[in-house]
């Protein structure tokens, strides 16, 4: 029997700026890569991938997969 070791899972994220400073109009998105279907946790307490109505600022979130996580930040800008 050969075992091949599962790829690492990696999250990477990506923001669209809000509109201007103090506006909550920025929105950020997560995606995974060397796992299967994952959930995401933000640090807002969100759990999709993808999140809007965000002011501008830094923004974590968790991806799990497979019993796997990973994490990455996100800085919205205005």
């Amino acid at each position: 029997v050969t075992l091949t070791p599962a790829a690492a899972l990696t999250v990477t994220g990506s923001a669209t700026p809000a509109l201007c400073p103090g506006s909550a109009t920025g929105s950020a998105s997560a995606s995974v890569s060397g796992g299967g279907a994952a959930t995401y946790v933000w640090n807002t307490g969100a759990t999709a991938a993808a999140i809007s109505g965000l002011l501008a600022g830094t923004y974590t979130v968790t991806a799990t997969s497979a019993g796997c996580a990973a994490s990455t930040t996100v800085t919205v800008t205005a």
